[in-house]
């Protein structure tokens, strides 16, 4: 996938920039030419749940290159051993091979940690071709369909977070998050014939909660990186 910054490029209004799929083929919905954000939602099994909920140890794991089986094991390492650990890395690995058929790559850049910042809270665009999320523990991903962005907003310079949140996305109800599980598919800015379209996104504010969330990205290695 090419990662040559493109013109804006004009499409039509008719249809909603977020589709929502009912399985993990249905994510290819994301290479839609409207669709920017493709959400799947799905329930984790309670054992996961569990295990991931009385884990206090920060979780900290990544890869990068081809996402072999022993890479892939090495993302859960600091959690406990069993079945519900084993239910992870077979979900991570199911992720990773949708991003890669999808996204029509061969090496990927993963990560899987625990956040207990408000870290990548102000609505923002990433400037890469196509991410997936999925948030096993905690709030997911938030976004607003494009039609209530206000983009000339977007990386303005503003002190305060609240104020341009407000700006770029000011109907508040707008805003849509992920649940625990599910799998929120990115389009960016640099997705071939994206540029100004990519997602509107941000994370949830959990810091004055005291809360944790467990974050899975998954990113294309750009070429020439290793």
């Amino acid at each position: 996938m090419s990662d040559v910054v493109q013109q804006p490029v004009e499409r039509g209004e008719s249809r909603s920039s977020v589709v929502f799929a009912s399985s993990c083929l249905e994510l290819r919905r994301i290479l839609n030419l409207n669709a920017n954000v493709c959400v799947w939602r799905r329930e984790l099994a309670t054992s996961l749940e569990t295990l991931l909920e009385q884990h206090s140890e920060p979780v900290l794991g990544s890869l990068s290159g081809v996402a072999t089986g022993e890479a892939i094991q090495s993302l859960v390492q600091g959690l406990p051993a069993g079945q519900a650990r084993d239910a992870l890395e077979d979900d991570i690995t199911q992720l990773i091979d949708a991003y890669v058929a999808i996204a029509d790559c061969s090496e990927v850049v993963v990560s899987l940690q625990t956040v207990s910042s408000d870290r990548c809270r102000k609505f923002h665009a990433d400037y890469k071709p196509l991410r997936l999320v999925c948030t096993y523990l905690g709030p997911g991903t938030e976004w607003a369909c494009d039609t209530q962005v206000n983009r000339a907003h977007l990386g303005c310079a503003n002190d305060c977070v609240e104020s341009s949140n407000d700006q770029i996305v000011p109907n508040e109800l707008a805003v849509q998050r992920a649940r625990a599980g599910d799998v929120v598919f990115l389009k960016g800015e640099l997705y071939p014939n994206n540029l100004g379209h990519g997602a509107v996104h941000r994370s949830p504010t959990i810091a004055h909660l005291g809360r944790r969330r467990l974050v899975l990205t998954i990113d294309a290695q750009p070429a020439g990186e290793a």
